[in-house]
């Protein structure tokens, strides 16, 4: 896995599909798609 850890917690529950509060769901889900973009992208230039 190419993301090991997060700034904060709610960077985690996003990229972990949990629940959260803070954020609505349309926009936690296209901040998980992009995180998943990101760490997809890191793994294909190693």
């Amino acid at each position: 896995m190419m993301i090991r850890s997060f700034a904060d917690k709610l960077t985690a529950a996003v990229y972990l599909e949990l629940s959260v509060r803070r954020l609505p769901p349309d926009i936690a889900k296209r901040a998980h798609e992009k995180l998943v973009m990101l760490h997809h992208v890191k793994l294909k230039f190693e």
